[in-house]
């Protein structure tokens, strides 16, 4: 089964995001804080969906530091933003 790290402080975002990568059968690591990424214990995914407007760390320089990993620079990444307007979204 294939493995999903996502890590989304908006449980409103989080949990239907969750259920849909469950129905669709994959095996979903969930994350509240940007920070728990670069302290936790978690089995590595084969995928990471990130928020980009993150408490602790942003999304994006979670996505640099993953990157910048020897076990991780090779995992795709998503990462997402819920903002609405063109220059909000980065």
């Amino acid at each position: 089964m294939k493995h999903i790290v996502v890590v989304e402080d908006d449980p409103g975002i989080l949990e239907p995001m969750t259920i849909m990568l469950q129905n669709a059968g994959y095996q979903v690591t969930c994350f509240f804080d940007g920070s728990a990424i670069l302290t936790d214990d978690f089995d590595l995914p084969d995928m990471f969906i990130l928020d980009k407007q993150l408490p602790g760390i942003d999304g994006l320089d979670l996505c640099r530091h993953l990157k910048n990993q020897e076990q991780t620079k090779n995992i795709p990444i998503i990462l997402l933003s819920c903002k609405v307007g063109y220059q909000d979204a980065g």
